[in-house]
């Protein structure tokens, strides 16, 4: 399921991923519209913006619309509609306008400009640990279990009468010129066989085209060698189409074979000429999963926003936890009585399943993930009240994955909880809450290599402690640290201290080393490879007051509080080498806050959710903006991604709580049935 249709108007800048709602009553252009923007999307095939549209009042002498078809007979007669003009965006920068017709109440709409169909081509990457490959997102793969074979078609089969695209890996090559051979003579007879030619400027990659039969079809084929640096081993990418259909995928094919590049650092072909790969292309094979409007989404980096894992917007899911291994996502969705939460798994390759329903979850505790990736862990309330002090003793359960798991408690931790239920009417303070935990402190728990679990012991989000389920036993880090992070190999701590300076604790011993970072954090992440501390900062500006008692009633209203001040901080992220304690700025920008820094797992950047500034809202409201510009202007969380190789931070989405897998998850294919292709 994709988002799509983002409906904008009249407005001319794209905002994505943003549902639009106006408080207006529809009116009988507006249904026009809505019909005409339905069929432009089913003829289209793929997500798209509407950045701006235009219609007039038309006349035209038959049923064609002013937009007759080859071959096609249409009934005379004079019909009324209009011509509309769309100008869409479909996630390039280039806005491309179509002209469409429709009668008056949109029962009959034809489109005028034709679509290039080849352009529309959205890619997904495919990699498996040896290299990568762009194919077309609706196409289906099927490897062997030893990736020697893989096919990538639209059904995942080879087919005499359908385009396609089979890789073979080869040992002993030699070089791209043998490997060429060796595929001619396997291919039989062979016409129109052309020059090769090298990829990308490469001096060791060579493709070629020719023409062989497939069953009782002739089909184009494209040919392109990969050998290795060593010539001990390379890879066959084998191409086809119908000779009809070849010139329509062209491009196409041209284009992925581009994209070939060997993943292992040791293989890579590194010739004069040929380009370096974005650090980004080999993210592709790890899940990222988000939250738009309060819904799942499960989707990869170059992907958003993904599938939907949940259907309604009506409750706020939360709590989202990829298992170590990729393959599962587990994530809290309230149920419909209040207080009671069902925690569920999901997976690409099985069915959702739900682990606990309706319990009483402990409110702001994470789910954690066994190491094997087998168990899932989570932390329940008890249904009496705490004691006077506020101590009372958590439930923790987990339960191992399959198709009816079974809960068991596996111990009891201490827990005080005696905070008041917070909440605040200031919309960036809300977003920031919903990014790193109320006030800014996200409760840990976290399953640790050795069986044991890391938590935080009060309910303001300060206080560490590692639990022993096997004896119950206690060992505290400390009553004043929060805002924890846990290094990816799961044996160190990071996390803030009472006086505001930031800690590295070794978990066996407990052991806190400060760190001297240049500039007070607020939040913070690891690198996958446990090499750099990444930090935000906040640096405060001028603050904007609305305090005007004239304005009061529609503040209440809009801004939800009087006196109302709007904050705008200089907020930077800072990468701190452990090894030699440097400080690097990598990025720095006028917002609220940063919310989530998720580094890549394969270390090629960092993703990180950005909490606007309300200025640009509050200053529309002071002017008395119409209902569309203040939706417009009303900050929401911003997702961001920033290259290892860069110093410019890109836009992805706008959407909320982001997190990557740690890992590419397990194939789930089958083994691919290469006979016919062995033929060939």
């Amino acid at each position: 399921m994709r988002l799509r249709n983002v409906i904008m108007g009249l407005v001319s800048v794209v905002i994505i991923l943003v549902p639009v709602t106006v408080g207006r009553a529809q009116t009988p252009i507006d249904t026009v519209l809505d019909r005409v923007q339905e069929y432009f999307g089913e003829q289209y095939g793929r997500d798209y913006a509407l950045v701006r549209y235009t219609y007039a009042f038309q006349t035209w002498a038959d049923s064609s619309l002013g937009c007759p078809q080859p071959g096609i007979a249409y009934t005379q007669g004079t019909v009324e509609g209009y011509q509309w003009k769309l100008e869409i965006s479909d996630g390039t920068n280039e806005i491309t306008t179509y002209e469409l017709h429709s009668n008056l109440d949109g029962s009959v709409i034809v489109l005028c400009t034709p679509i290039d169909r080849a352009r529309l081509v959205d890619y997904q990457t495919y990699q498996n640990g040896i290299y990568l490959i762009d194919y077309p997102d609706t196409w289906q793969i099927n490897a062997s279990e030893d990736l020697a074979e893989v096919t990538i078609s639209p059904d995942g089969t080879v087919a005499c009468d359908d385009i396609g695209m089979y890789i073979l890996r080869l040992d002993s090559v030699g070089n791209a010129n043998m490997m060429l051979d060796d595929a001619l003579r396997r291919a039989g007879l062979v016409q129109n066989v052309g020059a090769r030619i090298p990829v990308n400027n490469s001096q060791t990659a060579l493709t070629v085209l020719y023409q062989a039969a497939c069953d009782s079809n002739v089909l184009q084929y494209r040919a392109t060698a990969f050998p290795d640096t060593s010539g001990t081993t390379g890879y066959l990418v084998l191409q086809w189409a119908p000779q009809a259909q070849y010139p329509n995928w062209s491009n196409v094919l041209s284009k992925i074979i581009e994209t070939f590049r060997f993943i292992d650092e040791q293989s890579v072909v590194e010739t004069e000429g040929e380009q370096p790969v974005d650090p980004a292309r080999l993210l592709a094979g790890y899940p990222l999963a988000h939250i738009f409007v309060q819904d799942v989404y499960w989707g990869g980096f170059d992907d958003l926003p993904g599938d939907a894992i949940t259907v309604g917007s009506d409750r706020p899911r939360r709590g989202m936890a990829f298992s170590y291994n990729g393959q599962y996502l587990a994530y809290i969705d309230p149920s419909p009585e209040e207080g009671k939460d069902s925690i569920r798994v999901a997976s690409p390759s099985s069915r959702r399943v739900t682990i606990d329903r309706d319990a009483l979850l402990a409110p702001r505790f994470p789910l954690t993930w066994s190491p094997d990736a087998l168990q899932l862990a989570y932390v329940v309330q008890p249904d009496e009240p705490p004691a006077p002090d506020g101590r009372r003793a958590l439930e923790v359960r987990n339960a191992a994955i399959g198709d009816s798991p079974q809960p068991e408690v596996l111990g009891n931790v201490p827990f005080t909880d005696n905070c008041e239920p917070p909440s605040t009417p200031y919309t960036p303070e809300q977003l920031y809450w919903q990014e790193t935990g109320v006030q800014g402190n996200a409760l840990t728990f976290a399953w640790l290599l050795d069986g044991k679990f890391l938590y935080t012991t009060n309910c303001n989000g300060t206080g560490l402690a590692i639990w022993d389920p096997r004896d119950s036993s206690l060992q505290d880090l400390g009553e004043d640290l929060r805002r924890a992070a846990l290094s990816p190999d799961r044996t160190k701590l990071a996390a803030i201290g009472g006086d505001g300076s930031v800690f590295e604790i070794d978990l066996v011993s407990g052991e806190r080393t400060p760190l001297p970072l240049q500039t007070p954090a607020d939040q913070i992440a690891w690198s996958h490879n446990n090499e750099v501390l990444y930090y935000s900062a906040l640096m405060p500006g001028q603050p904007f007051l609305v305090d005007n008692p004239a304005l009061e009633e529609r503040a209440q209203r809009v801004l939800k509080t009087f006196p109302y001040e709007s904050a705008l901080n200089t907020v930077t992220i800072t990468a701190y080498n452990l090894a030699d304690g440097s400080n690097d700025v990598r990025w720095q920008g006028q917002a609220y806050a940063v919310g989530r820094m998720v580094p890549a797992p394969n270390n090629a950047g960092l993703l990180f959710s950005v909490i606007p500034s309300d200025r640009e809202w509050t200053m529309a409201f002071i002017e008395e903006a119409d209902p569309v510009t203040l939706r417009f202007a009303r900050p929401e969380t911003e997702l961001y991604w920033l290259s290892t190789s860069s110093d410019e931070a890109r836009l992805l989405a706008v959407t909320a709580q982001p997190i990557f897998a740690p890992a590419v998850p397990p194939s789930t294919e089958d083994e691919s049935d290469t006979t016919a292709a062995e033929q060939r």
